[in-house]
């Protein structure tokens, strides 16, 4: 066993070396990476099992009391039941509990440390989560609890400074977590495979996109890819034509390079695009399914799959939408421009 844990040390080691090499690198280029966290933790993980004291795990068994999901929604319509272990965020005064503030901070400063911005997952969670009985075959008989809300965003800040998020602010978004969202400052996210059921008042439409301050995506890992959906043959006729009409398309082709640059056109700050929907790729490239526990996240991207033509393109668009930063290669910055001194 002893061998067994040196092994592993050694392994994560030359990952944290081989890591801070690659974000050298990366940024030294201009180029900022985006991590992902997500809100809750696997039961049968280290971090449930070193603080089984901020989990709902009944220590007697040990398994978890209440467990995590989401209610029907979008992607099913039992709900998605997760399984994870829901936070004790309160002691039983209702005070924020210190040891999950600590367990929190330390994790969000040690993401921060390998990424320059964090997509922080279900940011709804932190207002009011969905809590299932362990137990329960679905996520249908759950209920809302009360989060920690904007006393743990505030001490985060207090602890760490300035927060690099963004808010995976998907699902049922209710006035109190664009409240939460809004008063951090933190940028929302935008999902253009969302915007055309409910007509032309979808907040996804770009043209309903009033602030800057989010991220918009063709779609997530969580949807088909960008082809798999408009060309899936289960889309009403009715939606694929509203679609072509909104978009001014004529023809069926190249669909993925017209989403795209609806995204580069978008008022949003930061437009991501899946690498699947950069190359066109359909739905057998689909990275994963909500809901289900197999043939996820199996899809890798290999040699040669991206080429200079796709990355020209990328680039053209990102000029006519002035999306290129100030100071990258053939867009000089302040200090290379020959500025005289008087007239």
């Amino acid at each position: 066993m002893s061998d067994r844990i040196l092994i592993i040390k050694y392994a994560q080691f030359m990952f944290y070396r081989q890591w801070n090499n690659f974000k050298e690198y990366a940024n030294g280029r201009g180029i900022g990476i985006i991590g992902d966290i997500p809100i809750y933790v696997s039961n049968d993980s280290a971090d449930a099992w070193s603080n089984r004291e901020i989990l709902t795990i009944d220590p007697e068994i040990p398994a978890p009391e209440y467990v995590a999901g989401v209610p029907p929604d979008y992607f099913s319509k039992t709900g998605q039941l997760w399984g994870n272990p829901l936070y004790r965020w309160r002691d039983s005064s209702g005070r924020l509990r210190d040891d999950t503030f600590n367990w929190w901070s330390k994790r969000i400063s040690r993401a921060i440390s390998l990424c320059d911005i964090i997509r922080i997952d279900h940011f709804r969670g932190f207002d009011a989560f969905w809590s299932v009985k362990y137990g329960e075959e679905t996520a249908v008989n759950g209920k809302w609890v009360n989060g920690p809300g904007q006393e743990l965003f505030n001490r985060l800040k207090d602890d760490l400074g300035d927060l690099p998020l963004i808010a995976e602010d998907l699902g049922i978004i209710t006035r109190r977590v664009k409240k939460l969202r809004d008063g951090m400052e933190l940028p929302g996210m935008k999902i253009l495979q969302f915007a055309f059921d409910g007509g032309p008042d979808n907040e996804y439409l770009p043209h309903n996109v009033k602030t800057e301050n989010c991220v918009l995506y063709t779609g997530t890992h969580d949807n088909d890819t960008t082809n798999g959906w408009f060309y899936d043959p289960d889309m009403p006729i009715e939606k694929r034509d509203y679609i072509m009409a909104y978009m001014g398309m004529n023809d069926w082709s190249d669909f993925h390079w017209r989403m795209i640059r609806e995204a580069y056109a978008s008022q949003a700050a930061l437009a991501v695009i899946p690498v699947q929907d950069i190359t066109g790729f359909g739905r057998e490239f689909r990275m994963n399914t909500p809901g289900t526990t197999e043939g996820n996240w199996t899809w890798k991207l290999t040699k040669g799959e991206l080429t200079v033509n796709q990355m020209d393109k990328l680039r053209q668009m990102a000029e006519i939408f002035s999306r290129i930063p100030a100071g990258t290669p053939d867009d000089p910055g302040e200090d290379e421009i020959e500025i005289a001194d008087e007239f």
